[in-house]
């Protein structure tokens, strides 16, 4: 029988936890293709690991994913609108536009974020 602290230390994933460090190694599937339908349709919520996270498909048809905050002041980006590629917070008219590209050898190949605001 394991004691509260081996339970605790094999089954929180948060960030700076064990098993957290040991599942961030790993592509971990995250969502299915049709909660994303078509571009530019609404953000989606998700919870992986502990961490609030927002995903969106892009007009082009790419997926963007990012954390659930506007990198401007930490607004929820969940409430933002989908468009332009990007994703626009919906109080401070941030856009984000995030996409990563992977090559069949399951390599990341390339990750940008840009920012663009009305300042």
């Amino acid at each position: 029988m394991l004691t509260r602290e081996e339970n605790d230390l094999l089954c929180e994933v948060g960030p700076g936890t064990l098993m957290g460090e040991l599942f961030r190694r790993f592509w971990l599937p995250a969502t299915l293709p049709w909660e994303l339908p078509e571009p530019d349709c609404a953000p989606v919520r998700l919870r992986l690991l502990s961490e609030d996270l927002v995903l969106w498909r892009n007009t082009d048809g790419s997926v963007g994913a990012m954390q659930n905050a506007c990198p401007h002041r930490g607004a929820s980006m969940f409430f933002g609108r989908n468009e332009e590629n990007g994703l626009r917070c919906g109080v401070y008219q941030v856009v984000v536009r995030a996409f990563y590209r992977v090559n069949m050898g399951n390599r990341q190949r390339a990750l940008a974020v840009a920012m663009g605001g009305p300042w």
